[in-house]
């Protein structure tokens, strides 16, 4: 009984990792602070924490022996070398910033936020302190807060003239920010705004363009006219054609994040007609036949699943998309042999991958040979010792399959 519970419970673990291996798809539920989070992240990593990383500064000798004393433990000297060196070079962030980043990086919350606090006492018309509490602020659901933390980074980040380059990083991640808060607060015209502000200083991106479409999409809902919430639709439409037009390879076709669209709004006709014709028009595109299989997953058409499965391994029968969908759409047929096979086939490919983990686990647990629920067990430690920071989604699958 316990098993039968656990694979209800990792169906959308297994559509969540099979878009994270295949397809660069944006996000469903706009409010998911997971997925916040994630976006929040990518973004940061793409800009730098304010344009200059003190870890790996070569170019300013004080900022890279602060650093240094920063790993050595001396954190006053570190301070007084970054002082030293904003003092010198007004293009740097202020002290503070500089060691709250260094702070962030060895995990070290309360002393960063110490440090950022001191940056916006001495610097007041820094943009970077107001950020990084706005994005804590969402990765934390403080909505609220972090509307208040945005609204002053833009101000501050618009006014802001000592580095161009930081000017833009900083930019990007206000202007995303506020936009994440609007989504959040379902405030779709300000939300609509804010990303595309930042996609105007980010440039072509297919994950903006994506969320983009999507807000689009809530926009038309609240339009009561048939014909004209029709046009509303192609127009976000369009810009999910746009986001598949930068990177076919990664990113699901058109069709699929409409019919993800159309099923979360309660209209899984539509949803269903348009997967069906993604797959016709791109018969042989894996990231199609996943991105599909997602879909039927969360749905629940198993017959649609095991046919994406099928076209998936005819495409690519030894890349982990198409040994992960075999092998689930095997487990929910009951044929754990198989299942097992797949998944082994998978962990052979990406030995440290936390569904492949689970998934073996579980197809070896629900056969009678104690010599592999023995060895489901082990796979289950494995995935559990991996992954531990429960505030992840991955790391709680792992503990659920462990238990």
């Amino acid at each position: 009984m316990l098993l039968r519970i656990q694979r209800l419970a990792c169906y959308s673990c297994v559509a969540v990792a099979l878009l994270s291996h295949a397809v660069s798809t944006g996000f469903g539920q706009e409010t998911d602070s997971e997925e916040l989070e994630a976006m929040l992240e990518r973004e940061i990593e793409q800009t730098g924490e304010g344009g200059v990383n003190p870890q790996l500064e070569v170019r300013n000798p004080k900022v890279q022996e602060a650093a240094n004393q920063f790993l050595q433990r001396n954190f006053k000297e570190a301070e007084r070398l970054m002082k030293e060196a904003k003092a010198e070079n007004p293009t740097l962030p202020p002290a503070g910033v500089l060691l709250g980043s260094l702070y962030s990086r060895s995990n070290n919350p309360l002393a960063a936020r110490g440090a950022y606090e001191t940056a916006v006492r001495d610097e007041p018309d820094d943009p970077e302190p107001y950020v990084v509490f706005g994005e804590n602020a969402i990765r934390q659901r403080r909505f609220t807060d972090a509307a208040l933390l945005f609204d002053k980074a833009v101000i501050v980040a618009d006014a802001y003239d000592a580095n161009d380059e930081r000017k833009k990083n900083l930019s990007i991640r206000a202007y995303l920010g506020a936009a994440l808060v609007a989504q959040a607060r379902e405030q779709w015209d300000d939300a609509e705004n804010w990303l595309r502000k930042t996609m105007e200083l980010r440039g072509e991106d297919t994950t903006l363009s994506q969320r983009l479409g999507q807000i689009l999409f809530k926009k038309s809902e609240a339009i009561e006219d048939p014909e004209a919430r029709k046009d509303a639709e192609q127009v976000a439409y369009r810009e999910f054609q746009n986001a598949y037009n930068l990177d076919t390879q990664k990113v699901a076709r058109p069709e699929i994040n409409m019919a993800r669209m159309y099923q979360a709004s309660g209209r899984e006709k539509n949803a269903k007609k348009l997967v069906s014709k993604a797959r016709e028009r791109d018969p042989d595109g894996l990231a199609t036949q996943v991105a599909a299989a997602q879909w039927a997953i969360d749905s629940g058409d198993q017959e649609m699943l095991a046919d994406c499965a099928a076209a998936a391994m005819r495409i690519d029968g030894n890349s982990i998309e198409a040994l992960v969908l075999d092998g689930f759409q095997k487990r929910l047929a009951d044929d754990y042999v198989g299942a097992e096979a797949a998944f082994r086939a998978a962990h052979a490919t990406a030995p440290s991958n936390a569904t492949v983990l689970n998934q073996l686990a579980i197809s070896l647990a629900e056969q009678p040979d104690e010599r592999k629920k023995k060895q489901a067990l082990e796979f289950a430690q494995m995935s559990s010792r991996m992954h531990t920071d429960l505030k992840r989604s991955v790391a709680r699958e792992a503990a659920v399959t462990l238990g």
